[in-house]
């Protein structure tokens, strides 16, 4: 019986045993689960963590935003035209895009108030954001803000604030009010979704960071109510085509345009003076860009990696540039092959600035420099310079095809060049032959010019004479000629001197036209009397043999 007993113990004693284990296992596998899972919320916010270090700017962005505007991000501004591809472009997903979380949708409305006191309304995806004032950050959790796709602001909301749409990834569009006059510092930043976009003309600011890394963003237009765009502004959208800058644009700011690798198409306007660091490095599907006169100042890196550019046209002095100290330094133009023009003959467009701006460029195309007159030695004996009026035509007729000589005394071998108001004559528009200097201008140029006086200056290379050309118009069959000594009219040229020359036969200049000398004017008067006395002598002889029949 006590050996039954103790069988009875022992087997109860090993199910309570086994079970027991069991159990103990099953809390261990559960205990080691939550630990993993802890685990890895730890590292993924790590991670994230992590990834935000490297895309801030320098400095501890919770602190107050508008006392350090100059921060940059570190990663940013050591990019290199191989690191743009791999750091701006979409990441790959296996298994596609998840579909956002949004526990507003089908369910009651959700209603929050930001710290500003504005009311933020979510429903079906939609944020609604009323009131008067500036937004301040969302009021909405991280699991909310992934299923918000759109963004209304109504009538009353003056600003939004720095970082209050910031990470919203599913955001798509947005609807900004004319009330709206400035959008913060980190307004959209990483809103990779966001591609319909409206600024309204009542915004005069926007701050730096605010559409960093919008990538969807396809075209942009800046409203011109604004003067200046701001740092890192567009910094990463490397879905923006094209982006139309106003005319009241004065000022580019650095990183503004930085890795918009599609950008095909910009217009820089007429009153940039101040274009800064890297603005539009990694640009690389412009195909050409144009620096207005305006343009004084350039920072460095500003073109850099734009590797698609063909064509870069200067169009006023070389500007100034400027480097920044905390990055590595390079030229405006960094890895850039095209062809660079520039439209003015200017001394500040020295072979060294052409080098800085761009040592790659495949070449220069530039207007020359007009010779600069040397003072003759002491020792040279040279003519002084006149203009020889016997042999020179001030005036020209347009359509008469006769060209227009002008005779100065310099020497031939001495002669440097010819303006005409002030801008150099090609040589292929006029003919040079020694005695001293016998200049024909030809009259496929001359019928170029405008009707009226024209400064004529002959350029020697120790000094210049000026003298004056005179283009008159054809009418019709009948030109005139201010300034002639007489007037020749019909084909035989008859008539009176009243100062002009007319007639289908006598066109020219003043000086191939002359009154009658006064010999011939007695030989006219002559045979007049000798024709009178002949003809008296004939009537005379008439009568006479009529009366002696």
């Amino acid at each position: 019986m006590k050996r039954k007993l103790a069988a009875v113990f022992l087997a109860a004693a090993l199910v309570v045993s086994g079970g027991s284990m069991a159990w103990a296992a099953e809390g261990e596998e559960d205990a080691g689960q939550v630990n993993i899972e802890e685990r890895t919320d730890s590292n993924v916010k790590k991670s994230v963590d992590a990834s935000l270090d490297e895309t801030e700017t320098v400095g501890d962005r919770s602190e107050d935003i508008n006392s350090d505007t100059d921060a940059r991000s570190e990663k940013d501004e050591n990019l290199t035209a191989r690191d743009i591809a791999s750091d701006l472009e979409p990441a790959a997903s296996e298994s596609g895009d998840p579909e956002p979380v949004n526990p507003g949708e089908g369910t009651d409305t959700i209603t929050e108030t930001d710290a500003n006191g504005l009311t933020w309304t979510l429903t079906d995806r939609v944020v609604t954001i009323s009131g008067s004032g500036e937004t301040g950050e969302s009021p909405f959790d991280d699991e909310i803000i992934e299923g918000i796709t759109s963004v209304v602001i109504e009538d009353g909301v003056t600003g939004i604030g720095n970082h209050t749409f910031e990470w919203y990834r599913g955001l798509r569009t947005v609807v900004i009010p004319g009330t709206v006059t400035e959008i913060g510092e980190y307004a959209f930043y990483n809103c990779e979704s966001l591609s319909d976009l409206a600024i309204p003309n009542s915004v005069t600011k926007i701050g730096n960071h605010a559409f960093n890394r919008c990538r969807e963003l396809t075209t942009v237009t800046i409203p011109n109510s604004m003067t200046e765009i701001g740092e890192y502004v567009f910094y990463g959208c490397i879905g923006l085509k094209s982006v139309s800058i106003p005319s009241s644009i004065v000022k580019i700011g650095a990183y503004a345009f930085y890795g918009c690798s599609n950008l095909s198409a910009l217009t820089i306007p007429n009153k940039v003076t101040r274009i800064a660091y890297r603005a539009f490095a990694y640009c690389g599907t412009l195909p050409e860009v144009t620096l207005p006169s305006s343009v004084k100042s350039v920072g460095d890196g500003i073109f850099a990696g734009c590797t698609g550019l063909k064509k870069v046209t200067f169009d006023g002095e070389a500007p100034e540039i400027t480097f920044d100290d905390r990055v590595v330094q390079l030229e405006p133009f960094e890895d850039v092959t095209a062809i660079a023009y520039c439209t003015i003959a200017s001394k500040t467009w020295t072979e060294e600035i052409r080098n800085s701006l761009g040592s790659k460029f495949a070449g220069w195309l530039m207007p020359k420099l007009p010779a600069t007159p040397k003072p003759p030695s002491t020792t040279d004996k040279v003519k002084p310079l006149r203009i020889v009026p016997e042999v020179t035509d001030n005036i020209y007729i347009i359509g008469s095809g006769e060209g227009a000589t002008i005779k100065c005394t310099g020497e031939l071998k001495d002669f440097v060049s010819v303006h005409v108001d002030g801008e150099e004559v090609d040589r292929s528009n006029y003919t040079l032959k020694e005695g001293s200097t016998v200049l024909t201008f030809l009259s496929k140029y001359l019928d170029t010019l405008s009707v009226g006086k024209h400064k004529v200056t002959m350029n020697y290379t120790y000094g210049s004479v000026d003298t004056e050309l005179n283009v008159l118009a054809k009418t019709g069959s009948n030109t005139t000629v201010p300034g002639a000594s007489g007037v020749i009219s019909g084909s035989n040229g008859s008539g009176s001197a009243n100062g002009s020359v007319t007639g289908a036969n006598r066109t020219g200049t003043a000086r191939n036209v002359s009154s009658p000398k006064t010999g011939d004017q007695a030989a006219a008067v002559l045979w007049m009397l000798i024709a009178v006395f002949s003809t008296g002598i004939g009537v005379t002889a008439a009568s006479r043999r009529r009366n002696a029949a």
